[in-house]
């Protein structure tokens, strides 16, 4: 796959209480740790995957369909990583440790 080329899924939102709080920051969890852009949109409104009350802001209630997209090679795994998300209905212990942990910093250094 190209590094600029665009991967998309769709995913339908579960459970009555729809895409709460918890759900929006264990998706902006995963992106963020990712490092990449990821955008979800729900009919004509497309928010940063990274932002938790940006992903309030579809108000996305059971049974809506969203539209995950990213690009480049790691948008693939990030984006199969979140539809696993979606269908635990937010259990992050699904996503695999490398969406779980946050990119390491360069520069650190060890004590």
């Amino acid at each position: 796959m190209s590094e600029d080329q665009r991967v998309q899924r769709r995913v339908v939102v579960e459970g009555m209480d729809g895409l709460h709080l918890r759900a929006a920051s264990a998706i902006a969890t995963v992106v963020r740790n990712a490092g990449i852009e990821i955008t979800l949109t729900k009919g004509d409104q497309k928010v940063s995957g990274s932002e938790p009350l940006q992903i309030l802001t579809l108000c996305a209630m059971e049974g809506d369909e969203l539209i995950l997209e990213g690009v480049g090679e790691l948008a693939e795994k990030v984006l199969e990583d979140l539809v696993c998300l979606f269908r635990s209905k937010f259990d992050l212990s699904v996503v695999p440790a490398v969406t779980q942990q946050p990119p390491s910093q360069s520069g650190e250094q060890s004590a």
